[in-house]
């Protein structure tokens, strides 16, 4: 028997065993055999400094987002009234003819490929472009908006514009361009 650096009694294979404990990589400065006060106090400030980091990391990163979950505002009632339809519900809508479709996404992208049938009506260009198309949209159609994919947000910006203008049957197409295109479902270019 004898005694470790920390002054407890071990045998030769338990000290062998803690000698090694002693000089890990992983260790991050505490000692595991008898932490004294100081090394908890600093793992303690370290791990609150750690968890702190992370979450101003995480909520930045969720305000930037388009999908970022609404924990730094509170929902609007547009938002929590959009109608979200699946692909197949989309296209049969496509197929029955009982819908506009308008697409949220920019003028070029539109050019390279659309829903048949669908108008062009950019989120970041609705003020111009809206005014042009009011005059021919009632406010009881029924509209099925889409961008992209899910992670597009401009078709949600768009719905809540055109419920603050007026038009009540709005629908959002999550799923969006790209799946319409993989299905490949009536498209023009």
């Amino acid at each position: 028997m004898g005694t470790d650096s920390h002054g407890w009694e071990v045998s030769r294979k338990d000290a062998k065993t803690r000698r090694h404990l002693d000089f890990a990589p992983w260790r991050l400065g505490v000692s595991f055999c008898n932490p004294s006060v100081l090394e908890m106090k600093r793992l303690v400030i370290q791990t609150a400094c750690l968890l702190a980091a992370t979450t101003v990391l995480a909520l930045t990163v969720n305000a930037v987002s388009p999908v970022g979950l609404a924990v730094t505002r509170a929902l609007t009632l547009r938002e929590l009234d959009a109608r979200y339809i699946t692909a197949e519900e989309t296209k049969a809508r496509h197929d029955a003819g009982q819908s506009l479709f308008l697409d949220a996404r920019r003028p070029e992208l539109f050019a390279k490929g659309h829903i048949a049938g669908a108008q062009n009506l950019p989120t970041d260009e609705f003020g111009d472009r809206f005014t042009t198309m009011a005059g021919w949209l009632p406010k009881e159609a029924e509209l099925v908006i889409y961008c992209d994919m899910k992670s597009c947000a401009l078709s949600r910006q768009l719905a809540d514009k055109l419920k603050e203008a007026g038009y009540e049957r709005v629908a959002i197409f999550r799923d969006g361009w790209v799946a319409w295109k993989e299905r490949e479902w009536p498209k023009e270019n």
